[in-house]
C-alpha cells in the first residue's frame, strides 16, 4: 500500500501518511475517482460533426424598410396634387386661365375652347384618382403601388397630349419649361414609386 500523494510505502490500515500527513483513504479515493472519470471519458462515443447537404434552410432577417416616403405621399403630396388639379381644372373649364381674355382668344381659336374644357374635365377626374391613391397608402392597400404610378402616368400623359393638341391648334409650340419639367418629374416618379412600393409588398397587403 502506498500514499497516493507522496508515494511512501504504508502499512495496511494506515489512515494518515507519516511522511506528508495527507489522509490515505481520501487520496486513494480521489485517485480512484480520477481514474474512473478518465476511463469513462475514453470510452464515451465521439459525436460526429454535423453534416449539411445543402438542403438546410436558414432564416436571414431582412432589413426593415422605412415608410417616410409613403407617408409623405399619402398624407401630403397626393392631397396637394388633388387641390392643384382641382383649381387648374376649374380654370381650364371656365377659361379663367386666360385672365379675362378667354372670349377674345376663343373667337380666333374656337377649337381651343373645346380642348381646354376636355382637359379641365380630365384634371377634375384626376382629383378623385389622387384621393383614391392617398387613401390606398393610408390603408395599406395591395394595389397602392399601381395607383400611385397611375397618378403620375396620367398626369404626364395629359400634359403631353394637351401640349401637342394645343400646339397644332395654335400653329406653334404651346409648351413651356414648367410643363417640360412637370412631365420629366412625373416619369421619374413612376419608376421611383414602382421600385419603392414593390420593395414593400409585405406592408401593403390589405
Amino acid at each position: 500500500m502506498f500514499c497516493s500523494s507522496c508515494g511512501t510505502q504504508l502499512e495496511e490500515g494506515t489512515l494518515f501518511c507519516p511522511n506528508c500527513g495527507n489522509p490515505v483513504a481520501q487520496a486513494n479515493d480521489t485517485a480512484q475517482t480520477q481514474a474512473e472519470a478518465s476511463a469513462a471519458q475514453a470510452s464515451a462515443p465521439v459525436n460526429p460533426a454535423p453534416q449539411f447537404d445543402g438542403s438546410t434552410q436558414y432564416y436571414t432577417p431582412q432589413p426593415v424598410l422605412g415608410l417616410k416616403w409613403a407617408h409623405f405621399l399619402g398624407y401630403f403630396a397626393l392631397w396637394a396634387g388633388a387641390v392643384l388639379n382641382l383649381a387648374s381644372g376649374i380654370q381650364f373649364v371656365t377659361g379663367l386661365i386666360y385672365n379675362g381674355d378667354a372670349s377674345f382668344i376663343y373667337d380666333y381659336f374656337p377649337v381651343l375652347q373645346v380642348l381646354n374644357i376636355i382637359y379641365g374635365v380630365c384634371l377634375l377626374c384626376t382629383v378623385a384618382l389622387n384621393v383614391f391613391a392617398a387613401l390606398s397608402i393610408i390603408k395599406c392597400k395591395k394595389q397602392t403601388g399601381l395607383l400611385v404610378c397611375l397618378v403620375y402616368a396620367v398626369q404626364a400623359g395629359l400634359s403631353i397630349v394637351y401640349v401637342a393638341a394645343s400646339s397644332i391648334i395654335l400653329f406653334s409650340f404651346a409648351g413651356d419649361a414648367s410643363i417640360i419639367v412637370s412631365v420629366v418629374v412625373s416619369i421619374v416618379m413612376i419608376f421611383v414609386n414602382h421600385t419603392y412600393f414593390n420593395n414593400r409588398r409585405d406592408v401593403y397587403v390589405n
